[in-house]
């Protein structure tokens, strides 16, 4: 089983260093004692609506990530799917399937398992079956 998650993961470095970047400006303006400028204000509410997003997107990701390793155990531990590629990406709760099936059967009980891992809210199987069955 193969995890498609590594093109977030330098938009989630991205974010959660902006965060600690203006926090840290913003401590060191503090400790210097100075008042904040007008402009400050605004950089800062911008800084702190980033910070806010960017905790939001990592926790999605983060639960994306659980829904993919879930599903990816489910499918690995059947008996009809576990010898097979089936490679999982999630987005927002919507489970991708992608890869080969034996079998119109392995197919259909791939989309089935899937769906009843906690968290899945789709589940859009693009496996392609290899021989009739």
């Amino acid at each position: 089983m193969q995890h498609l998650h590594t093109s977030q993961r330098p938009l989630l470095a991205a974010l959660a260093t902006a965060a600690v970047l203006t926090a840290c400006g913003r401590q060191q303006d503090d400790e210097l004692g100075a008042a904040p400028r007008q402009g400050d204000d605004v950089a800062i509410a911008d800084a702190a609506q980033s910070a806010n997003q960017a905790e939001h997107a990592m926790a999605r990701v983060s639960t994306d990530m659980g829904i993919t390793a879930k599903v990816s155990a489910v499918l690995g531990a059947d008996g009809r799917l576990k010898a097979t590629q089936i490679n999982v990406h999630t987005r927002e709760g919507a489970v991708t399937l992608s890869g080969e099936a034996p079998d119109v059967r392995s197919r259909e009980r791939a989309t089935t398992l899937t769906a009843a891992v906690s968290g899945v809210t789709q589940v859009n199987n693009q496996l392609v079956v290899t021989r009739n069955g």
